[in-house]
């Protein structure tokens, strides 16, 4: 039986080949496909690239994010990019890049599964983002120690002008 980084390799190579071969083929139409199109299929390609490659978390995350920035971006790009001309081989394409931005939210679904089967520290999603959140697992102090506090004796004079509410700077104070 395969094991899970195996199986979960192989399912990202088919998620990375439907998006190679869908979105390939919507930028054959020479008419309606905006550069950023091209531009952000092409990173997207390159984070599955690196989510096969390795074995950590952080590329599936990275994957998950672009996926997700992608459905909003080729939404509108499909929206402004409608094909004016009636050419079958036009619709064709579009069709395909249709084809493509359905496929997306599948895509999305999957890599979180990747990425629940990757996450053996049971970090979660905002455990990868604990840095950038400043969230420490669930601790209060936020990685800082704390500082012990000396208790040395008050002496007279300190009680008494504490006591009146007068201020005596530092000169009360020891010096360690």
């Amino acid at each position: 039986m395969a094991s899970k980084s195996s199986a979960s390799g192989g399912l990202l190579k088919v998620i990375f080949l439907a998006h190679l071969v869908l979105s390939s083929w919507g930028m054959m139409s020479p008419f309606f496909v905006p550069n950023s199109y091209v531009y952000y299929n092409i990173i997207y390609m390159l984070a599955l690239m690196w989510a096969i490659a390795t074995n950590n978390i952080d590329s599936i995350i990275m994957a998950l994010l672009i996926n997700a920035a992608i459905i909003i971006m080729d939404a509108f790009a499909l929206a402004f990019s409608w094909p004016r001309s009636g050419s079958s081989r036009e619709r064709l394409y579009f069709g395909l890049a249709i084809a493509n931005e359905v496929l997306r939210p599948v895509a999305a679904i999957l890599l979180y599964r990747v990425f629940k089967e990757r996450d053996t520290e049971n970090q979660g999603i905002r455990g990868v983002f604990a840095d950038v959140l400043g969230e420490t697992n669930g601790a209060s102090n936020q990685g800082y120690e704390s500082i012990p506090q000396q208790n040395a004796p008050a002496s007279a004079p300190e009680a008494s002008s504490s006591a009146s509410g007068g201020y005596q700077g530092n000169a009360g104070t020891q010096n360690v």
